[in-house]
């Protein structure tokens, strides 16, 4: 049976990760931008912006559904209700986290005790999975690289989104967010269709099989 998908990405608005002490690791200090979310099924990219923001984004270029935070916990209720799997790569150590937290404190309020509940093998992580099956880190650009072809490519580097945010680019990075969402999806159907997972980025990376991916990630929600 082929799994219903959606697929988050986040942004945030911090600057300066050195400056503000913020670590990748922790989501203490990281303060959440907007949330993209990406239907395997219907096809369609839902985008959750900060209410602070909601003004200053023009909703009349048509590429996303502009909302406030509100929104966003119905949508993941329902898609956890109707049975989907929730995809990320690295959310189990960023983006979950980050949503996780109150307003106040950077994140999602309500998104805590919803996530909770989403059963844990419907929640994937390509980025935790394959490190739990490698030992190695792949990065999602090395993975496009290796599954869509290296003529693809993120539309900018993570570290830059919250920059380009604090200079008003907002729907430049609300499209990166979208992007990703949609790459992520890509990514892990190609490697569905193809039976393996591959990178091109360091030479260390090896190809890993669905087989093994998928124990990997069964492993993980087993203990």
């Amino acid at each position: 049976m082929e799994l219903r998908i959606i697929s988050l990405d986040i942004e945030t608005a911090n600057l300066d990760m050195v400056a503000e002490g913020l670590s990748f690791s922790d989501p203490k200090g990281w303060r959440t931008s907007c949330v993209c979310i990406h239907n395997s099924t219907t096809d369609i990219t839902n985008t959750y912006v900060h209410p602070d923001m909601v003004d200053k984004v023009a909703e009349e270029d048509g590429y996303a559904n502009l909302y406030s935070f509100t929104k966003l916990q119905y949508h993941l209720r329902q898609k956890r209700n109707e049975g989907y799997t929730l995809l990320t790569h690295n959310g189990v150590g960023f983006d979950l986290p980050i949503l996780s937290k109150s307003i106040k404190d950077g994140g999602v309020g309500g998104c805590a005790s919803l996530l909770k509940k989403w059963p844990k093998e419907a929640m994937m992580d390509t980025c935790a999975v394959l490190t739990k099956a490698t030992g190695e880190r792949y990065r999602l650009n090395h993975l496009i690289h290796g599954l869509l072809g290296e003529e693809q490519s993120k539309l900018m580097d993570a570290a830059n989104a919250p920059k380009e945010w604090a200079k008003g680019n907002y729907e430049d990075v609300i499209r990166y967010c979208i992007d990703d969402t949609q790459k992520t999806l890509a990514v892990y159907l190609k490697a569905s269709e193809e039976g393996e997972f591959r990178a091109i980025g360091k030479e260390s990376y090896r190809p890993v099989s669905m087989m093994d991916f998928l124990k990997s990630w069964s492993d993980m929600w087993e203990h």
